[in-house]
């Protein structure tokens, strides 16, 4: 009686086997391959939302300072920000670098924290923090007016608002300038 199995011959069964192995080898490195792709794809997406948590910090602080110096302006004037908040002076051989101004002890000093809850922003994850609240400068540029504006009208203060957040974790930092026109009255 004869069964339909065929023996295959010794030089045969090293061939198949050598092709077995050829396949599930490359078969690991394409794996390889494609987990390495999905980290780095990982690595990335955390970094643009550190990024951009920093960016949503260092703009909300920007915010808050401009709400406080336009609530001084209006209880005490223009020319009397800087006796509710602590402005900052840039000298002249200060940096005109944002991020670098406000890594400076003088500026430091006189850095403003502000206390911001990401978890209740809308559209952010309740997972988002901040290793550290944003801080906020403000400098008092002084006074100007327009040009060809009449001498006996309102001038117009300038304050300039530098705020800086770090998102998510240190290496992620963001430095926001902004200025902002106050009229005296």
């Amino acid at each position: 009686m004869k069964t339909g199995h065929r023996i295959l011959p010794n030089a045969s069964r090293g061939i198949v086997l050598f092709v077995a192995i050829v396949v599930l080898l490359i078969l690991s490195l394409l794996g390889v391959a494609l987990a390495s792709s999905a980290i780095l794809e990982n690595r990335m997406s955390i970094g643009m939302r550190n990024l951009q948590l920093a960016r949503i910090a260092a703009d909300s602080a920007i915010a808050e300072a401009r709400a406080r110096i336009v609530s001084a302006a209006a209880v005490d004037g223009a020319d009397r920000v800087c006796a509710q908040l602590a402005c900052a002076q840039r000298g002249a051989s200060a940096s005109a670098d944002p991020a670098e101004f406000m890594q400076a002890p003088s500026t430091r000093a006189v850095s403003i924290p502000f206390h911001l809850d990401l978890a209740l922003l809308d559209g952010v994850d309740r997972s988002a923090r901040l290793p550290m609240n944003p801080v906020y400068v403000v400098e008092d540029l002084g006074t100007s007016l327009a040009a060809g504006e009449d001498p006996k009208a309102n001038p117009v203060r300038w304050f300039r608002i530098t705020a800086r957040a770090e998102g998510g974790t240190a290496g992620f930092t963001s430095v926001v300038e902004q200025m902002l026109a106050v009229t005296q009255e």
